[in-house]
């Protein structure tokens, strides 16, 4: 009976894992075939900003990871607000799984050169320079043995945010240094 128990935990674990894994190679199928699925209109990325922060408090609560966010309110872009709140969902995630305890990862957004920039900054693991171009790639990881979670992701979480943002005529942009954490820029067009 105990050996039963492990295995359905352990059944059930990856079940879950795998239906992720299904959910976020539909998503960016569908991203990457122009089929965005909510309507296209202007709205407030500060609050798109702030439900993408409240989807990850829960994991960075329990990781010891605070979440610090400058968002203010009134920067509107055109876009499908869902497909934004996702991308900025996986930034987020990924800023607190590769950040350490009692460590802080910083979110602003601002308006450059008329155009919003949204910035997720962490002083995580980091990532080394000569993976920075191969990140957005589907499936790519960088070296498992360097990531604390290498069972868990997919690979995906970067590609579907850089699909996102083309689908949005905008783009992402990461600035790295191994051991010294990670800034994503997310550019979305005037």
């Amino acid at each position: 009976p105990e050996q039963v128990k492990k295995f359905a935990a352990n059944l059930q674990r990856e079940s879950k894992r795998l239906g992720s894994l299904v959910t976020k190679i539909i998503q960016l199928s569908r991203i990457q075939a122009g089929d965005l699925k909510g309507e296209i209109a202007v709205f407030d990325l500060g609050h798109v900003i702030d439900e993408a922060v409240e989807l990850n408090q829960f994991l960075a609560d329990s990781r010891g990871v605070r979440i610090s966010s400058d968002t203010p309110s009134g920067i509107m872009v055109d876009g499908d607000s869902e497909l934004i709140s996702m991308a900025l969902k996986n930034l987020i995630e990924n800023a607190v799984l590769y950040s350490e305890a009692n460590s802080n990862v910083g979110i602003g957004l601002s308006v450059v050169d008329g155009f919003a920039e949204v910035a997720v900054i962490d002083k995580g693991i980091g990532i080394p320079v000569e993976h920075q171009e191969r990140i957005f790639e589907r499936f790519y990881r960088v070296d498992a043995s360097r990531q604390r979670n290498s069972r868990d992701g997919s690979g995906l979480g970067l590609s579907i945010v850089d699909a996102v943002m083309r689908a949005h005529g905008g783009d992402v942009s990461v600035e790295s240094e191994l051991g010294k954490g990670a800034a994503f820029t997310l550019r979305f067009k005037g």
